[in-house]
């Protein structure tokens, strides 16, 4: 495994996919039912590593994930081989297109796919259970028969590839809470 560097995705977050069961549950809405996920139970100051990647969490009054809206994610540049995203897609399992590029030229163009967060097992053969909470959130508190996952996938360039941008599409049914790349390379 190369270095890997968490993407702080703060700058980024448009969606309140985390609640707090007793404070504030009515206020999620990773669905358009209002769930959300138990803060108590996502390693938000700590950070989580999965098979000895790294995350890094938001939390913030503007939410904590990225509800895809065909955002333009623009950082330092980065060397990577890999790209982990932490997600989950919401009323369905999806998929859509997500492209790299280095100084507004596309590298790269990949297939981001979460699986249903309300899913036993993964849909996509690529994604990984990275945390499954015991239960969850909705407008009218919590649900113990619910249990959520959050998922990791991970996109493989095959080679290192140095870029600066992520394009992401619209697709309000999909939600990134973390990014990390693998590789070379600081951002």
């Amino acid at each position: 495994m190369g270095q890997c560097t968490p993407l702080d995705i703060t700058p980024y977050v448009n969606n309140r996919g985390v609640t707090q069961a007793d404070v504030d549950h009515q206020i999620g809405f990773i669905t358009t039912g209002g769930c959300s996920l138990p803060f108590e139970e996502i390693p938000i100051e700590a950070g989580l590593i999965i098979e000895g990647v790294p995350f890094q969490f938001s939390y913030t009054d503007e939410g904590d994930n990225i509800e895809l809206e065909g955002q333009i994610l623009r950082f330092s540049p980065v060397t990577a081989r890999k790209i982990h995203i932490l997600g989950v897609s919401t009323n369905g399992n999806f998929f859509d297109r997500i492209q790299f590029l280095s100084e507004e030229r596309l590298i790269h163009t990949d297939r981001l796919a979460l699986t249903n967060f309300i899913e036993r097992e993964p849909f996509f053969p690529k994604n990984r259970v990275a945390l499954q909470f015991t239960y969850m959130n909705t407008r009218v508190g919590p649900r113990n028969s619910l249990h959520p996952i959050l998922w990791h996938t991970a996109l493989d360039f095959e080679k290192e590839r140095s870029f600066d941008t992520i394009i992401l599409e619209d697709n309000p049914s999909m939600h990134i809470f973390a990014i990390t790349f693998e590789g070379g390379g600081d951002h």
